[in-house]
């Protein structure tokens, strides 16, 4: 019985690194996995309301070859009101099955872009409220990585009708997820735990 308290403190310890892994965070593009798969709107039409890769399906506004930030593509997707759309309606990015980070090139007005991450029973898992400037005064990249990912929100709503330009939305599918340093840690804390019990117990 020597073994319990060790054991119940490393089990103690392993949830609550799993508590740590399992909260969503701030993702960078440069912190994707090599698997994680970019859709621009190269392929797209000028007006289209709802352009799609078959796995990512994009929403509420239209694609638009206008105004091009630095580092972004020939064509976007704006909510400038255009195409029968409203002007500065939420973008929607809806996935066919889960992912566990989610990020997007904007470009938008001075007001700071709220983008929120949501599973499949539309619990909001993060949010950020973000005004990059990584690829211009009010351009840059913004990124949320949680797990269960089934769609993402993003929007001006401190700007009544003001334009968001997103373009090279990046994605990591559920099941292509690489293993961060964390989920090691875990791994090892568990194999102490073990070995630790089987000490104690001769």
């Amino acid at each position: 019985m020597t073994f319990k308290k060790p054991l119940l403190c490393m089990l103690a310890i392993s949830l609550i690194a799993a508590t740590a892994i399992a909260q969503a965070s701030v993702i960078t593009r440069a912190q994707f996995g090599t698997t994680a798969v970019t859709y621009g709107f190269e392929n797209s039409a000028v007006g289209a309301l709802t352009p799609s890769d078959g796995f990512l399906t994009v929403s509420g506004a239209h694609v638009n070859r206008g105004y091009i930030p630095a580092g972004q593509s020939g064509l976007n997707y704006t909510n400038d009101g255009q195409y029968s759309t409203v002007a500065g309606a939420a973008m929607r990015f809806s996935f066919t099955s889960t992912v566990n980070a989610v990020g997007f090139n904007a470009y938008y007005n001075n007001a700071p872009i709220l983008f929120q991450v949501f599973n499949s029973q539309n619990v909001l898992l993060d949010s950020i409220s973000t005004s990059p400037t990584d690829c211009g005064a009010i351009c840059g990249f913004v990124g949320l990585r949680a797990d269960g990912i089934s769609y993402a929100i993003a929007s001006l709503p401190t700007v009544h009708r003001h334009n968001l330009y997103a373009d090279n939305i990046i994605y990591q599918a559920q099941s292509q997820s690489v293993p961060e340093p964390t989920s090691i840690v875990l791994f090892g804390i568990g194999a102490l735990a073990l070995g630790l019990r089987r000490r104690l117990v001769k």
